[in-house]
C-alpha cells in the first residue's frame, strides 16, 4: 500500500504525498523491520520534501518521527531537539492537538531524563490544552501519561486516580477499543483484590465479545488466564486460556 501511495505521488509530482510515503517506510524500516539505516534514509527524503512545503504539517510529523527514531537508536540529545522542533512548529501553525502531543512527548522524553520538574511542565500545558478545546480523545492519552508517571514515581493511588479519569473519558468518547485497554489498565491496580478486579475484566471482555475481533478476544482471554495462574485457580486459568 505505502509503495503504491509513492508510486502515485511520484506520477502525479504530488509533494505532501511523497513526504507521507517516505515517513511511512521510514516508520516501516526502522520499527517493523528494525532497519534504521533504510529507515533514516527513507525519513531524510520525506523531511528534505516537508521543508519546502508551505504546508507545515508534513513537517511536524516529520520532526515527531525523527526524534521517535533517534530516541529508539539511544540518541536522546537529537530526540529532544527534534521534540522541540516538533512543538515549536505545531505551535507556529497553532494546531492545538498537534500541541498536546509535543508536549506530552516532551514530558514523556524528561520523565525518562529523571527530571521530574520539567516533565510535569510539559504534562501540565498539555492537560490544559486538551481540557481548553475538550479534546476527549486526547485527554484519555494525557491521564493515562500521568498515570505511568506517577506509577512509575510509586505513587499508586494518583496513578489509580488517573487511570480512572482516563477510563471515564474515553467512555464518554465511546471508543470501544481503548475502552478495553482502559477497563484492564484499572483492573491491574485491584490485582490483590480479586473483587474489585474482575467487574473491569469483565467488562473489557464484554467489550471486546461486541466488537466480535478475534486479537481483541484472544488479548482478553490471555490476560483473564494469566490473571488467574497468578492466583493459583488453576481451572479458570485453562477455560481462558481455551478461550484465547
Amino acid at each position: 500500500y505505502i509503495e503504491q501511495s509513492l508510486a502515485l505521488s511520484q506520477k502525479l509530482k504530488y509533494d505532501k504525498g511523497l513526504a507521507s510515503a517516505y515517513r511511512q517506510l521510514g516508520f516501516y524500516q526502522t520499527v517493523i523491520l528494525n532497519d534504521s539505516k533504510k529507515g533514516l534514509e527513507y525519513l531524510s527524503k520525506s523531511l528534505k520534501i516537508a521543508e519546502k512545503l508551505s504546508d507545515k504539517e508534513p513537517l511536524y510529523r516529520n520532526y515527531a518521527l525523527y526524534a521517535g527514531f533517534y530516541q529508539r537508536t539511544g540518541d536522546y540529545d537529537k530526540s529532544l531537539d527534534y521534540r522541540l522542533k516538533a512543538l515549536k512548529t505545531a505551535e507556529t501553525i497553532k494546531n492545538k492537538p498537534f500541541i498536546i502531543e509535543a508536549n506530552l512527548e516532551l514530558g514523556i522524553h524528561y520523565h525518562r531524563s529523571n527530571d521530574s520538574t520539567r516533565a510535569l511542565h510539559y504534562f501540565a500545558k498539555a492537560l490544559k490544552i486538551a481540557e481548553s478545546i475538550n479534546d476527549k480523545k486526547h485527554l484519555y492519552y494525557v491521564y493515562n501519561t500521568y498515570s505511568d508517571y506517577y506509577r512509575e514515581k510509586g505513587n499508586r493511588s494518583q496513578a489509580l486516580e488517573y487511570r480512572l479519569k482516563a477510563l471515564k473519558t474515553i467512555e464518554i468518547v465511546g471508543d470501544k477499543q481503548n475502552m478495553i485497554w482502559a477497563n484492564i489498565n484499572v483492573a491491574f491496580y485491584f490485582v490483590q483484590d480479586t473483587t474489585k478486579a474482575l467487574p473491569y475484566f469483565a467488562k473489557s471482555l464484554k467489550i471486546a465479545e461486541s466488537l466480535k475481533d478475534k486479537r481483541f478476544l484472544w488479548r482478553v482471554n490471555t490476560i483473564m488466564g494469566d490473571f488467574y495462574q497468578e492466583r493459583g485457580d488453576l481451572i479458570k486459568n485453562l477455560a481462558y486460556k481455551r478461550k484465547a
